[in-house]
C-alpha cells in the first residue's frame, strides 16, 4: 500500500514537471506582467482614491468654516449694533437703561464651543472676539458700579467698537474672502 501511494505521487510529480516544462518564456513573462500591472493598478487606484478623499475633506472643511465664520460675523455685527444704539442713547440723553436694549446674542459663540471647526478659525478672530465681549461687559459692569459716568462709558464703548472693527472684523472679512475664493476655485457654490 505504501509503495503504491509512493508510485502514484512520483507519477503525479512527473506529470506536473511535464506541464511546467511545456510552458515557455512568453507564458511566464506574460503572467509576471499581469501580476505587476495588477499590483500597480491597485496602488494607483488607492492613491487616487485617497487624494480625492483628502480633497473632498478639505473642501467640506472650508465650506463649514466659511458658514461658521459668516454666522459669527453676523452675531458680532448684531451685538455691535446694540452697543451703538446704547451709545446714541447716551449721546442724546446722557443716560440709558440696559433693560431697554436686547441682550447680546451669543448663540454662535456658544455653539462654537462644541464644533471641531472652531479650532480651525484663526486665533486672532477667536481671541479678539472673546476679548471684545469681555471688555464691553466689563465696561457695563464698571458703569453699574459708578466707576465713571455715562458719557465716559459711551467714549470707551466707541473705542472698543472702532478697535474691533479695525483689528478683528477686517480679519474676518479677509478670511471669508480667502475661503470664498478657494471654494469658488473648487466649484462650490455658497448661499
Amino acid at each position: 500500500m505504501f509503495f503504491q501511494s509512493l508510485i502514484v505521487r512520483i507519477k503525479s510529480l512527473a506529470h506536473a514537471r511535464q506541464i511546467i516544462a511545456g510552458l515557455n518564456k512568453e507564458f511566464w513573462i506574460g503572467h509576471f506582467l499581469i501580476m505587476v500591472s495588477t499590483v500597480l493598478g491597485v496602488y494607483l487606484a488607492a492613491h487616487s482614491g485617497l487624494k480625492t478623499a483628502v480633497q473632498f475633506d478639505a473642501i467640506t472643511s472650508d465650506k463649514d468654516n466659511y458658514y461658521l465664520r459668516a454666522n459669527l460675523k453676523d452675531e458680532i455685527v448684531y451685538n455691535i449694533g446694540v452697543t451703538e444704539r446704547i451709545i446714541k442713547q447716551i449721546e442724546k440723553y446722557g443716560t440709558f437703561d440696559r433693560k431697554n436694549y436686547p441682550k447680546f446674542q451669543s448663540y454662535v459663540m456658544d455653539t462654537m464651543k462644541e464644533q471641531s471647526n472652531t479650532l480651525k478659525t484663526p486665533n486672532i478672530i477667536l481671541s479678539g472676539t472673546l476679548q471684545y465681549y469681555d471688555r464691553v461687559e466689563r465696561l457695563f459692569d464698571q458703569r453699574k458700579r459708578h466707576h465713571f459716568n455715562y458719557p465716559e462709558l459711551a467714549k470707551k464703548l466707541r473705542k472698543e467698537i472702532d478697535d474691533y472693527k479695525k483689528n478683528i472684523l477686517s480679519v474676518i472679512d479677509k478670511d471669508q474672502e480667502e475661503l470664498k475664493a478657494r471654494l469658488a476655485e473648487a466649484g462650490v457654490t455658497l448661499y
